[in-house]
């Protein structure tokens, strides 16, 4: 039996979009790169970039979206995440640079 509360809607927001995204580049482009983060340091600049080009930093900053959405920049965060929580703490720290 389906139980309809676990089902998530799906959002076709800007925002959403996003998050979709961000998603997306970190289940392709992390998972290789994961110990190289841990082990040896290594900063991962071109997925911080790219996730910067798909709009995950701007979700929270007037002007730069839509709306002011701190649901979207905090769920940008938690999809890389779920694949290299290092690189999900790099995000915050860019989110937390442009919000201050």
């Amino acid at each position: 039996m389906l139980d309809v509360q676990s089902v998530k809607p799906i959002d076709t927001s800007p925002q959403g979009g996003v998050v979709a995204a961000v998603r997306a580049l970190a289940a392709r482009e992390l998972p290789p790169l994961v110990n190289t983060i841990d082990v040896d340091g290594h900063y991962p600049e071109a997925q911080m970039r790219s996730f910067g080009r798909l709009g995950a930093y701007a979700q929270h900053l007037p002007g730069y979206s839509p709306s002011v959405d701190l649901v979207s920049a905090i769920q940008a965060m938690a999809a890389a995440g779920e694949h290299c929580l290092s690189t999900s703490f790099c995000m915050w720290c860019q989110d937390a640079l442009g919000w201050y």
